[in-house]
């Protein structure tokens, strides 16, 4: 029985559309304003016959792509049930069958896979690449490394659609080679050297890097961050394949930060020389005109990047054409990817399934990481329970499972299958365990959110010392009071093993107790002189220690000549250099504290002689105090006393500027930390010049004498206001308040 549609059924039926079909006059729409109005939605179904055959068009384009998805599903069960039982490869010790992807290009010349390695060893292995038929076909090796998915090329030039990979031992299994020209292929690597003038120049560097982070198959040449390691000094090498229809005539354009150079078939075309203003040139005003042939060219594409975003991208046109287009993935020679599915071993009792696992997301602060990863065994077998255990301690049940690792790094993991009568099955595994490289930003308070109550839950008794310190400092880069608590309460736990394993971690301690919203200063002195005293301390980290005991003396305790005696002994070789800067620092705090504040400017004045003072850092300069000042009104006591820490060491004249001084005696009031308030109030009254700026610090330094319960103090420095600035407005302020 037909359906009869309601005037209210046609509009859902049609809804966007409706503007859609107003521009096609098949549709037989009216034209108002350029969109269908609602009156014309009747007609549109029930008088106008063009509608009723573009319906009947779709139904029958839906239709066949339902067949073809249907087909190609059952041609891939037809190829995976017509291979046959023959082990073409008598040495190999386990076979994937690799079945082409549903939404690659094809037809194709060469083939892509990566699959992750476990059980075996790659670095020890081989890998060949057959037909189903048995006939072997080329292969090209792209990343092979020890716990890292392996990333493979292959001939698929005979058209087939499911190909074996056999894996066995490297000295008994012969590799076919191949060299793949289609795709882009990138490899990146570590930067030492940032002086290049030229392609020689940089090919040299490049030998001399050492070690890749990675090589892979990308869609084209266009990134903004190194997908295989950290995106700040580093080198990338793009090599990729087109083929032109015809001669003629092109211009190729590239935009880069820091260094780039466009190579078309072994000839340098473009040039981006390090320094050129990447906004001021990025619509292509960088390119060169080449001749090129009909049929298949190479593109080769060096980047060097340094510091800050990371930018590789190259654009071609035909001459006299308007604009200028990205290289897309359809320029290039098309590669197949292939997914491995049905797994087997040449022994069927050495290996119930496959343990593939990646990398989910990950949490970087001060190149400390925590990574979110997911394990899983496949085929699973139903009649056996799954048990992993990681090298961090950490037991789970299942065939699927996520872990967070604590620490990057190649980790372990031991897999257990259990029958009903408790016979095991085991085997091993290694996984280099990374930030996620993809991730542009490193922190993401979404999975910050979500990753929170299992670090909570964490079990950190039975974590190694590697992975307990190294959380530890993550912890406390992430601000997060509660986290690092349970740390510190783990690591008093600890502390006569860490004395000997782990001594920074003892300096951990000190400073958690040091910070504003714990202000514990006497535990904290403990800790930091605990440090310096032991021998088994580096001396790199006792001047550590040195550092943060002479800041609580000044800042809290308000001591200079103790202080001074503690930073004497810092060597600044042994800090980094925004701990050599943060000792001047300290040292022209120390002399504004002893009172000599002539000296104390000429201090800060030099700290300062390099700071931008462009209007464009200046005005950056004030939100950050607005913004430290926002964080401070909802709470964010932390976050407001980090952003004011940053601004004076990036500025250190900010600390003679009396509104800063007043939003840090702010932000210390709230945290609780009266002793800091005091000592910052006390030391800054030389910094007042006219009688209102005096007389109101002298007030402030009331209030913090109030609050301590020091009553005496109080009223001693009201009676100084009223005194020396009677007709102030803190005066009328201090005689009400304490009469």
């Amino acid at each position: 029985m037909r359906r009869r549609r309601s005037r209210k059924g046609l509009e859902q039926h049609s809804g966007a559309n409706g503007v859609q079909d107003a521009k096609n006059p098949e549709c037989g729409g009216r034209r108002r304003g350029g969109t269908l109005q609602a009156g014309d939605m009747p007609g549109l179904m029930t008088k106008h016959r063009p509608f009723k055959k573009r319906r009947d068009r779709a139904r029958r384009v839906s239709s066949a792509f339902f067949v073809i998805v249907l087909l190609s599903m059952l041609t891939a069960t037809t190829a995976a049930r017509a291979v046959p039982v023959t082990w073409s490869e008598p040495e190999a010790e386990f076979r994937l069958l690799l079945v082409l992807r549903g939404n690659t290009r094809w037809p194709a010349k060469a083939g892509f896979v990566s699959f992750c390695t476990s059980p075996y060893r790659p670095e020890t292995s081989a890998f060949t690449v057959r037909r189903l038929d048995g006939v072997p076909v080329g292969t090209r090796r792209l990343w092979v490394r020890d716990g890292e998915p392996v990333k493979l090329m292959f001939d698929t030039s005979s058209g087939e659609r499911s190909y074996y990979l056999y894996i066995g031992p490297k000295d008994r299994l012969e590799e076919k080679s191949f060299e793949p020209q289609s795709g882009v292929i990138l490899e990146t690597r570590p930067a030492h050297a940032f002086r290049i003038g030229s392609v020689d120049q940089f090919r040299k560097v490049w030998e001399a890097a050492g070690e890749p982070y990675g090589r892979s198959v990308v869609p084209k040449i266009f990134d903004g961050i190194n997908r295989f390691g950290p995106s700040t000094e580093f080198m990338s090498r793009y090599r990729g394949w087109f083929e032109l229809k015809e001669k003629g005539a092109y211009e190729i354009a590239t935009v880069a930060d820091d260094l780039a150079f466009v190579l078309i078939d072994g000839r340098t075309v473009v040039e981006w020389p390090r320094g050129k203003n990447l906004w001021r040139h990025r619509s292509g005003e960088v390119h060169a005109e080449v001749e090129l042939d009909k049929g298949v060219h190479e593109i080769e594409y060096l980047h060097l990047q340094q510091h800050h975003r990371s930018v590789a991208m190259t654009a071609w046109r035909k001459k006299g054409a308007d604009r200028f287009h990205l290289m897309q993935d359809g320029v290039y020679r098309p590669v197949a990817h292939f997914d491995p599915s049905a797994w087997m071993a040449a022994d069927p009792d050495r290996q119930p399934g496959l343990v593939t696992w990646r990398i989910v997301d990950s949490l970087e602060l001060d190149d400390r990481a925590v990574v979110r990863a997911e394990f899983r065994v496949r085929p699973e077998d139903e009649d056996l329970r799954y048990r992993w255990t990681f090298d961090d301690g950490t037991v789970v049940d299942g065939a699927a499972v996520t872990h967070i690792f604590l620490r990057p790094g190649r980790r372990r993991f031991r897999l257990q299958g259990l029958d009903g009568r408790w016979t095991e099955q085991e085997w091993k595994g290694t996984v280099r365990v990374h930030r996620r490289w993809e991730e542009r930003f490193r922190w993401n308070e979404e999975i910050f959110d979500a990753l929170r109550p299992h670090l909570m839950e964490r079990d950190l008794a039975s974590l190694p010392v590697e992975d307990f310190t190294y959380f530890m400092e993550w912890a406390s880069s992430a601000h997060d009071l509660e986290l690092l608590g349970r740390s510190v309460d783990e690591a008093r736990r600890r502390a006569d093993g860490l004395k000997r394993d782990a001594p920074e971690a003892l300096l951990r301690i000190g400073a958690y107790y040091a910070r504003a919203r714990k202000h514990e200063y006497e535990e904290a002195e403990q800790w930091f002189r605990t440090v310096i005293g032991l021998d088994s301390a580096p001396a790199p980290l006792k001047d550590r220690a040195r550092l943060e005991l002479g800041a609580l003396l000044l800042k809290a305790y308000g001591k200079p000549q103790e202080a001074q005696q503690v930073l004497k002994a810092v060597r600044p070789p042994h800090l980094s250099n925004r701990l050599q800067r943060r000792l001047r620092f300290l040292d022209a705090e120390r002399l504004l504290i002893a009172g000599d504040t002539g000296r104390a400017r000429e201090a800060f004045e030099r700290l300062a002689a390099g700071t931008r003072m462009d209007s464009r850092s200046v005005l950056r300069r004030r939100a950050t105090a607005q913004e430290a000042a926002a964080a401070l009104d909802e709470g964010l006591t932390e976050e407001a006393l980090d952003r004011m820490r940053g601004l004076m060491l990036e500025d250190p004249r900010e600390r003679l500027d009396l509104d800063r001084i007043d939003l840090l005696r702010r932000i210390y009031l709230r945290s609780g930390d009266l002793l800091r308030a005091r000592v910052l109030c006390a030391s800054s009254l030389p910094l007042a010049v006219s009688d209102r700026e005096r007389s109101e610090l002298l007030y402030a330094l009331a209030d913090v004498y109030d609050r301590m319960g020091r009553e005496d103090r109080a009223r001693e420095t009201a009676r100084r206001i009223i005194d020396e600035y009677p007709y102030s407005a803190a005066a009328s302020r201090a005689a009400g308040r304490w009469k």
